[in-house]
């Protein structure tokens, strides 16, 4: 029997890219799978047209078994993810794997993804190969990526400037020659045991920096991070977040603020007063002055939580 796993995708204000999501997930081949979606209180009708599509599923051809919970308020992708985490275990899965809603996912994702967990039992989390959505050429990042010890910054990790093919040999080596600081929360399958072992997300992040905190604490008990080349996804970006860039630089400074709070080590140069002046700074220059405040806030709403 083949590790069962649950897929859980997270949707808020966004039926139409779940949908599309749900559409490709009932094409994977992998045999032994349910999916969870979970929606984070929308506020529009994505309720009832996640209802409509999973109302005639499973069918003889899907045979894959739905649910849809819905949470209590919209608590951000931490909370929301963990929802579907706790009712991943109850269920006795081996694998969680969460997905952003505004992904697409390869008929073999699955099968490749579990391929790489399994073929070492201290792999805790692993990672696709990810493509722009509408650009299917050019990867947005293998797996994950790392974190810049001197500016407090992260980055994702990228095939060597010469090649674009994401298994390669080139590639397979600067891979293993740069081991990755975080799994992209797009896309990541963790083992069930692994989560046994360190917790859920911390839901002190509504946005952003927590797939790289859950990748710390995994690293830090003794859980290895994984990439999967063959495992591809596409990613559209801001599936939960589609908002203005004000509330996105907001969510990025204050996630940033509690991570590097956590750990102080991750950077050799910036604290979190260097990191938020370091912003400030930045959207000064540039004549940012929405984003400006919005940092602000997010550094006041920080001290004062």
């Amino acid at each position: 029997m083949k590790p069962r796993v649950a897929v859980i995708v997270l949707n808020y204000n966004g039926a139409k890219d779940t949908i599309e999501c749900l559409n490709s997930l009932i094409k994977v081949n992998y045999p032994n799978f349910e999916i969870i979606v979970v929606d984070n209180k929308s506020t529009d009708d994505s309720w009832a047209q996640i209802q409509g599509w999973i109302t005639p599923h499973p069918s003889p051809l899907t045979p894959h078994p739905f649910s849809l919970i819905q949470s209590g308020s919209n608590r951000g992708y931490a909370a929301g993810n963990n929802a579907g985490i706790r009712q991943a275990l109850d269920n006795g899965a081996d694998y969680v794997w969460i997905l952003n809603n505004d992904t697409i996912v390869d008929s073999n994702c699955l099968k490749f993804l579990i391929e790489t967990a399994e073929s070492d039992p201290k792999t805790g989390m692993v990672g696709a190969t990810t493509y722009y959505y509408d650009q299917p050429d050019k990867i947005q990042c293998l797996a994950g990526g790392y974190i810049n010890r001197w500016l407090g910054t992260s980055r994702f990790a990228l095939p060597p400037k010469k090649s674009s093919a994401p298994d390669n040999l080139l590639s397979t080596i600067y891979y293993l020659l740069s081991p990755l600081d975080y799994i992209n929360g797009a896309c990541i399958l963790a083992k069930t045991a692994m989560i046994r072992d360190i917790g859920l997300l911390d839901e002190r992040f509504f946005l952003y920096w927590e797939d790289t905190d859950w990748s710390f604490r995994a690293r830090g008990a003794g859980w290895r991070l994984a990439w999967s080349p063959k495992a591809v996804i596409r990613h559209k970006e801001g599936g939960l977040a589609k908002t203005t860039a004000t509330f996105m630089d907001y969510h990025h400074a204050k996630s940033a603020l509690v991570f590097f709070s956590k750990y102080p080590q991750a950077s050799r140069f910036s604290n979190p007063a260097i990191l938020i002046t370091t912003k400030l700074l930045s959207r000064l220059l540039r004549g940012q002055y929405k984003k400006l405040r919005a940092v602000s806030q997010a550094a006041a709403d920080r001290v004062n939580s």
